[in-house]
């Protein structure tokens, strides 16, 4: 299902920049990272499955915080069409998409760097004692979530910059693309 999702937005993301006449490179970018994104979190869920399953602890927690993050990101896309849709609106939306996919992507980080890697958030914190993957992944996760939060600052302006999101966005990419490496 997550290929497949990945795979529809690889394509439709990129006929939408194609209609908007984007450039050839940037419909070329959008292409690769949408199949990035697919291959890169089907073989992170994959191994975060896996390693759970090896260590016994596939309880139902982690789904319920999921449910919970699905439940805030339904009230945030309600939000955000009630305050309309429209040709002025994309900035906005693509700033509400943005939290939105953020509040998902730190949850499964989280849950690859604490429940799968097993750090100690508090011995982290006190000892800071961290290796250098540990560290950048933490580093990259908090990146991760200060985009989302700039990003839920700019979807509740009524027109945000539209050099403001595309950086966000560049951010937020630098993060994933980060915390995989």
């Amino acid at each position: 299902i997550w290929a497949g999702f990945w795979a529809h937005q690889a394509v439709f993301v990129t006929v939408l920049f194609w209609s908007e006449g984007s450039p050839t490179y940037q419909l070329f970018g959008a292409f690769l990272w949408h199949a990035f994104l697919g291959a890169a979190f089907a073989w992170l869920m994959n191994l975060i499955r896996s390693e759970l399953r090896a260590l016994d602890s596939l309880d139902t927690t982690r789904t319920t915080r999921l449910l919970e993050i699905m439940g805030l990101q339904t009230a945030v896309g309600v939000i955000a069409v009630t305050q309309g849709i429209g040709p002025k609106a994309g900035d906005r939306l693509a700033a509400t998409g943005l939290f939105q996919l953020s509040l998902c992507m730190a949850w499964l980080f989280s849950i690859a760097i604490f429940d799968v890697s097993g750090i100690d958030p508090h011995l982290a914190v006190t000892k800071l004692r961290l290796g250098l993957v540990e560290g950048s992944a933490l580093f990259f996760t908090g990146l991760m979530v200060l985009c989302g939060f700039s990003a839920y600052v700019l979807s509740e302006q009524s027109r945000p910059k539209q050099r403001a999101v595309e950086g966000v966005w560049g951010v937020f990419a630098i993060a994933i693309f980060g915390g995989f490496c």
